[in-house]
């Protein structure tokens, strides 16, 4: 699969996520977490998981920057463990 660089459509990083474009941002993030988990160096040892691991990280935050957010909710804190 071809590298995705900054100058590519967005098209690119749903492909990259296997999303729809009309994925909204609970599936790109449902989605990323599962390509994630398969594709994570300290887990997949294979020659190319590294590279793949980037590239769905790339896909995913750019995914997040420029379409997430859209609907006005604030649920950016995927990672963030959250307070009671």
């Amino acid at each position: 699969m071809a590298k995705i660089g900054k100058g590519e459509c967005i098209g690119s990083h749903y492909l990259m996520l296997g999303l729809k474009r009309s994925a909204s941002e609970r599936e790109i993030k449902d989605r990323y977490r599962e390509l994630a988990k398969i594709y994570h160096p300290d887990v997949n040892h294979s020659c190319d998981a590294e590279e793949k691991f980037k590239q769905i990280n790339e896909s995913y935050n750019y995914l997040i920057s420029h379409v997430g957010n859209k609907s006005g909710s604030n649920d950016d804190e995927i990672f963030e463990v959250k307070k009671r």
